[in-house]
């Protein structure tokens, strides 16, 4: 049986579907901070994009081959604490 749970919180509301719900929600917390700190340190703001769809729902973002290196060099002390088992965001 498929999970279904409604937008306006209504369904089955089991202790699987909670925690399934809050681990988006600490994941999407932990993307939004890590993108957040990774723009900055290019002196950019995370949310430059553009709006090529009349669905406000669909984002265009673009890049250039020129962010390979930085975001290498910002996401590889990622990288290597998290295979190692460890997940510090250090300011």
């Amino acid at each position: 049986m498929p999970l279904v749970v409604r937008a306006n919180g209504s369904g089955p509301a089991t202790e699987q579907t909670e925690a399934i719900l809050h681990g988006l929600r600490t994941f999407g917390a932990f993307y939004t901070e890590f993108t957040g700190r990774f723009a900055v340190s290019l002196g950019l703001h995370s949310t430059v994009r553009t709006r090529e769809e009349a669905d406000r729902r669909k984002v265009t973002l673009r890049s250039s081959a020129a962010i390979g290196g930085p975001a290498r060099e910002f996401f590889g002390r990622f990288a290597d604490g998290f295979s190692a088992g460890e997940l510090l965001l250090d300011d």
